[in-house]
Order: structure tokens, then C-alpha cells, then sequence
């Protein structure tokens, strides 16, 4: 659409029209429809409704259950319990969430960049601990459904102008996920550096964080720039074990990212679909920023799978932010998306216009 081309993201100067919009949702392209074609796009008006109607119910037994058996059984819970209750129980209820979301299936695998697809360390497993950061992209609300199933974390929200961060709720993360993003910290707000926030968490058990570095989610077909929220820390790293992992979506129909629009008509969509599909790829704890053995190069492309090893790293990017720049590099040759220049602020300005755009539209209507 040529009216949102103002945030169609470039990565070759020469050619600023080969870009695409990270932000707006994605719109499948076009197919010829046979007579069978229509008969099964027909039975799906009149049978994908019942089922969506039929999942949401179910969705809200399992928030009610999530509600009573995981938030408010731990809050009476002591720590060590509370926490091993919440992991187990929170697991469960997602696992159960996501399958009625139509996700029956999850493929995960464990990546060498180094070594290359063909070479990824099966063997190798994460052994992750409380105060480790889990680095993701964003792209959807079911990214923190899987992240909650996988790891029971502490989320996290990010704000530009402080580079600081603050812990939300599972619920909270869930509502954050396509919102405006935030540029700076409501009055009573409590936000913490990223050592501060790492070192709360060490000390009081309360498992592994993630970090959404884009502050803001993307539509799933490139990588936002990245907050620099790791300016304190330095290469090689000490005091801070990074984990990176990618979330993608294939689809055909309806796409379950979510970067803009309304929320509750998107999940009704997503549940109207007979599948979805998400696939997750690990980077090996080997290969991560934190790794003793880690040596900092850049992958040979932006989509590269590989690391060339004599590629240079820039010193820093535009904000001083080494790891962050790192890190960057490494998530986008793990997810096999472009990074783009991007950011939270684009973001804002787009949902705006987005906003504006739609709201016309009803009342043309």
C-alpha cells in the first residue's frame, strides 16, 4: 500500500524502493480461485466462525485456570515453591493455550552459525538459570505464550529515552504486544538498569528474563533496530549470560504476527484458522556474547546462516552500544530476517497514521 510507503523499510541505498514495511500487517498475496477453491473458501465462512467461537471459550477457561492456579496459588506460595509451581502449572495451561490456537505442533532446533545448519549441536541444550536474559524478536502475543510455556520468565518492558527496563507480568506482556510502545516511564513506574534488573533477579530466584530489544513489535518479515540497553557492559562479556532465540511464522491465509489493529478481532482471526504454524530456532550457548570462547564477528549477509570469520564488527553502532550491536547481528542470521534502521519511534508515528487510516475508512463505511 503506497500510502504507508513512508515506513517502507531499505537495506541498499542505490535501491530505496526494494524495501517492505516491517510494521504493516501482513496481507497474503493474491491466488487464482478454482471451483474447488471456492467451494473450500465457502465452507470455511460458514464453518471457521463456530470453531473460532468455540476456541475463545476455551481460551478464557484457560486464563481463568491461569489466573487462580498459577498467579494467585504462587503469590501464598514461598519462593522456591512458588516458582517451581508457576513453571510447572504455567507450561501446562500455554502448552493447552497454543494447541487451541491451532499451533499442534512446534519445531524447535539448535543452531551453530559457526558451523552451519548441517553442523548444529543436537547434544547441546540450554541450561538456563535464574538472571540469565533470553534476547528475542517480536512479532506477536504468541511469542510470550511460547516464552511463558518454555521458561516461566520475568518479562520485561524497555523505555528509549532511559534505557531502562521494567518487570511486567505475563498478562502485562500479553497486553503490550502490539500497544504504542512507551518512550519513557509512567510517574510510579519502577525501572531498573539492565545489571540492576539482572542482579534483582539473581538474588531473589525469580528465573530467567526476557528481553524484547526492539521495544516494539514488527510484522514479522524484518528485524527492528535494537535499544541500546546494553551500553554498561562490554566485550567480552562478564557478569551476564545472553541467550538468543527466533520465533517465525509461516502462513498462507491470516498471519498470527501482530504489529497493528485491534487485538481481539486478530485472535478471533488467528482461532478461525483450522492451523497455525511457529517455529523456533535456539542459537548454541557456544556462539552466545556471553561465551568464553566468543570472538566478535559479523555473518557474512544479513539473511547469512554462517559467520564469517573475517568479517570486521563495527566498533559500536549509533549509540554506543557494542553487545547490543552484537547481538543484533547474531539474531538476525539465527532468524534469517533483514535488519532494518527502524525503530520505536517509527513505530509510534505509523500506529498513528494507522489509527488515523482506519478510523477514515469506518467512516466511510
Amino acid at each position: 500500500m503506497e500510502k504507508y510507503s513512508r515506513w517502507r523499510a531499505s537495506w541498499l541505498k542505490k535501491d530505496a524502493g526494494t524495501g517492505i514495511q516491517p510494521f504493516l500487517p501482513p496481507v497474503p498475496p493474491k491466488q487464482p480461485l478454482d471451483a474447488l477453491g471456492a467451494l473450500r473458501l465457502a465452507a470455511s465462512f460458514a464453518i471457521c466462525p463456530i470453531i473460532a467461537f468455540a476456541r475463545l471459550l476455551m481460551l478464557a477457561l484457560l486464563a481463568l485456570l491461569h489466573l487462580v492456579l498459577v498467579d494467585a496459588v504462587s503469590m501464598v506460595l514461598p519462593g522456591a515453591v512458588a516458582r517451581l509451581w508457576k513453571g510447572l502449572l504455567a507450561s501446562c495451561l500455554c502448552r493447552l493455550a497454543l494447541f487451541v490456537c491451532g499451533f499442534y505442533y512446534i519445531p524447535t532446533e539448535m543452531v551453530s552459525l559457526r558451523r552451519g545448519r548441517g553442523h548444529a549441536t543436537r547434544a547441546e541444550k540450554w541450561d538456563v538459570k535464574s538472571g540469565d536474559v533470553i534476547i528475542a524478536n517480536w512479532s506477536s502475543y504468541v511469542d510470550v505464550l511460547y516464552l511463558q510455556l518454555r521458561f516461566a520468565p520475568v518479562f520485561t518492558q524497555c523505555f528509549q529515552k532511559t534505557n531502562t527496563l521494567r518487570m511486567v507480568s505475563f498478562w502485562e506482556a500479553i497486553r503490550l504486544t502490539g500497544a504504542v510502545p512507551e518512550l519513557e516511564p509512567r510517574p510510579g513506574y519502577k525501572t531498573s538498569s539492565m545489571s540492576e534488573l539482572v542482579q534483582h533477579v539473581q538474588n531473589n530466584d525469580l528465573g530467567p528474563i526476557v528481553v524484547f530489544p526492539e521495544g516494539t513489535t514488527s510484522n514479522g518479515k524484518a528485524l527492528l533496530k535494537f535499544l541500546p540497553l546494553f551500553q554498561e557492559y562490554h566485550l567480552p562479556l562478564r557478569h551476564l549470560t545472553l541467550r538468543i532465540l527466533s520465533l517465525r511464522y509461516d502462513y498462507h491465509h491470516f498471519s498470527p504476527t501482530f504489529s497493528a489493529g485491534t487485538k481481539w478481532t486478530h485472535i478471533f482471526r488467528l482461532c478461525s484458522q483450522f492451523q497455525n504454524a511457529l517455529s523456533v530456532r535456539y542459537l548454541a550457548s557456544s556462539e552466545s556474547p556471553s561465551s568464553p570462547s566468543f570472538t566478535p564477528n559479523a555473518p557474512t549477509t544479513a539473511s547469512s546462516t554462517t559467520i564469517n570469520t573475517k568479517a570486521d564488527l563495527p566498533k559500536q553502532d549509533s549509540e554506543g552500544d557494542v553487545v547490543g550491536a552484537q547481538t543484533l547481528l547474531l539474531l538476525g542470521a539465527l532468524s534469517r530476517l533483514r535488519r532494518t534502521g527502524m525503530g520505536v519511534i517509527e513505530k509510534r508515528a505509523f500506529l498513528e497514521y494507522f489509527a488515523q487510516m482506519q478510523s477514515g475508512y469506518a467512516k466511510k463505511k
